[in-house]
C-alpha cells in the first residue's frame, strides 16, 4: 500500500461522522438567521427566537425571510427537537463584493466592445472609449453589487 493511501485512510477513518459531531460549539443568540438541514432531507431557513447553545433540546426558530415573529406563542413560529437537525448552518454576509467584482469585468468589456463599434459605424469618432469603459464598469459594478446582495453566504454554526 502506498504511503498516501495509507494516510487517507487513517483521516477517513478517524473523522467523525455527521451524527457524532455536535451542532454548534458556541451559543448562539436570539435573531441569528440560521439554514437547517433537516435529518428528513428538508432544508428551512429561520430567525431564531430564543438562545441556541450546545446543550440545548430544542430549536425555536421564526422562518425566514418573511415578518419577524414578535413572540414565541406566533403561528409561524417553529419549535425542533435537536434530533431532527443533521446540520445548521449561520448566515454570515453576502456575495455583494463578488457580484461587484464581476459586474465591473463584466461592463469594462461590454462598454469598450460597445464604444469600438459605435465608432466603427459611424463617419468619425464620436464615443471616447475611455470614457465608456470606466462608465461601463462603473454601472456594473453597481449592478453587480446589488444583484450579489440577493446571494446569501453560508457558513458552518461556530
Amino acid at each position: 500500500m502506498k504511503p498516501a493511501t495509507a494516510v487517507l485512510i487513517a483521516v477517513i477513518i478517524t473523522s467523525p461522522a455527521h451524527g457524532q459531531a455536535p451542532l454548534l460549539t458556541q451559543r448562539l443568540d436570539s435573531g441569528v438567521v440560521v439554514r437547517l438541514h433537516l435529518m428528513n432531507g428538508d432544508v428551512t431557513r429561520g430567525r431564531l427566537l430564543a438562545p441556541f447553545a450546545r446543550d440545548s433540546e430544542r430549536v425555536l426558530f421564526c422562518y425566514y425571510p418573511r415578518t419577524p415573529c414578535q413572540s414565541r406563542l406566533e403561528p409561524a413560529a417553529r419549535n425542533l427537537p435537536v434530533d431532527a437537525i443533521r446540520r445548521m448552518e449561520v448566515a454570515r454576509g453576502n456575495r455583494a463584493g463578488r457580484g461587484a467584482a464581476i459586474g465591473s469585468v463584466l461592463g469594462l468589456v461590454l462598454a469598450n466592445m460597445a464604444a469600438r463599434l459605435a465608432n466603427d459605424l459611424a463617419e468619425q469618432e464620436r464615443v471616447d472609449v475611455g470614457a465608456a469603459t470606466v462608465s461601463g464598469a462603473l454601472g456594473g459594478a453597481l449592478w453587480g453589487a446589488l444583484i450579489g446582495s440577493m446571494f446569501t453566504v453560508w457558513r458552518p454554526a461556530p
